[in-house]
């Protein structure tokens, strides 16, 4: 079983709030009626194992958003983001929401310029790194869930092979702490492209990075998880203008609600 927030009509301002109230419920156990038998009360420490095991996820510290209209550096956490903005399942079979703050959308979607932009002029690979996450802390690793990055991107708008794949691309890197290991090696794995070719800003909406993923088991503390733009053979470009990078994690109660 998962947790899953994402009803046509939520009971629930968040997704903290609606895990609380399963907290409570667990914790309290329920009396014996005519058509239930009566459930003990658990312990916290069951109850968060059973929410772990549902994957019962919030949005963590660490996820950023970079792209704004008034400012081409503008980066912000999104420690303030209604949570249930970002449902579980994987976004890019629905599309993506703007972030809201405040009761607020963060920005609107229009042209700001060219935050990332990547031009290839030849068969090798083009690489840039746009930007990354906090340091991962020891905090971090134990409770991840999963990291996706959205993107408002596109290519150059056309090919001259349709059927020849697409070369623009974003990846997703684990950036080793500086000087922290011995040969050191950086681990990247592919999020997503722009295809199909596009000449417009597109919301785009990469692979879902869960908990049985190859990055979680090499991720460090310190270590950070970085977003890098990539376009490779003559004339294939990759141009964005906002990005999000969505860390979630396991939900863990501080407190049992009364």
């Amino acid at each position: 079983m998962k947790c899953n927030s994402g009803t046509d009509k939520p009971h629930f301002r968040t997704r903290r709030h609606l895990y609380y109230a399963l907290v409570r419920t667990l914790h309290q156990g329920s009396e014996a009626t005519a058509i239930h038998s009566a459930r003990p009360s658990l312990p916290l420490e069951l109850i968060i194992q059973i929410l772990r095991d549902a994957e019962c996820a919030v949005l963590s510290r660490l996820s950023r958003h970079v792209g704004g209209p008034t400012d081409e550096a503008h980066e912000v956490a999104l420690g303030t983001i209604y949570p249930q903005i970002f449902p579980s399942p994987d976004l890019a079979k629905t599309g993506w929401p703007l972030p809201v703050v405040n009761g607020g959308e963060l920005s609107p979607w229009k042209d700001i310029g060219s935050l990332c932009d990547v031009f290839s002029v030849g068969s090798n690979p083009i690489r840039k790194y746009w930007f990354s996450s906090a340091p991962l802390s020891a905090r971090d690793l134990a409770n991840m869930h999963s990291v996706q990055l959205l993107t408002r991107s596109r290519d150059q708008g056309w090919v001259n092979n349709p059927n020849a794949g697409s070369w623009s691309w974003f990846d997703i890197v684990l950036i080793p702490k500086w000087g922290d290991r011995s040969e050191a090696r950086e681990h990247s794995w592919l999020s997503h492209n722009n295809g199909p070719p596009a000449s417009t800003m597109r919301r785009r909406a990469g692979t879902v990075f869960e908990p049985n993923h190859d990055i979680w088991q090499l991720a460090q503390v310190g270590d950070r998880i970085g977003v890098r733009a990539c376009a490779q053979f003559g004339g294939w470009r990759n141009v964005a203008t906002m990005a999000l990078l969505i860390f979630q994690e396991y939900f863990i109660p501080t407190f049992v609600p009364q």
